[in-house]
């Protein structure tokens, strides 16, 4: 027979199961130690001659989930198109999460993109125009 008591304590065990199930598969991650963000500070969308240094370094801030700055991340520095060349392949973010790099521009004019790449992160792209002179 129905014993509305003997179901309402089986009703009440297993919400208590699904609760604590619940709560236990449930984090909070308080772990800052990996990148998060990478965004550009510095140098996209300059323009120079061919052969020449640009102006300014192509410059990028790494941070992790909370937008704190991350000290020791390597940013891997490479020419996608355009040719030219690179101060470094790589370079490794200071306490303030700053990595930068200059470019020389290539021998031919036209559009030029180098790519700023920290791992587990999307690449971005530094947009130069080489100038005709």
């Amino acid at each position: 027979m129905f014993n509305p008591r003997r179901s309402a304590a089986a009703f009440r065990a297993a919400m208590l199961v699904v609760f604590t199930v619940a709560m236990n598969a449930c984090t909070l991650t308080t772990e800052n130690e990996g990148p998060s963000t990478m965004t550009i500070t510095g140098g996209d969308a300059q323009t120079a001659p061919p052969n020449t240094a640009l102006p300014l370094p192509l410059a990028v801030v790494v941070v992790n989930q909370f937008g704190e700055p991350l000290k020791d991340i390597t940013v891997t520095w490479s020419i996608y198109s355009g040719g030219g060349s690179l101060s470094a392949s790589s370079s490794v973010s200071d306490e303030t999460g700053a990595a930068a790099v200059n470019y020389t521009t290539g021998p031919t004019a036209g559009n030029a993109i180098v790519t700023a790449s920290v791992h587990g992160l999307p690449p971005l792209g530094f947009d130069v125009t080489i100038s005709s002179s």
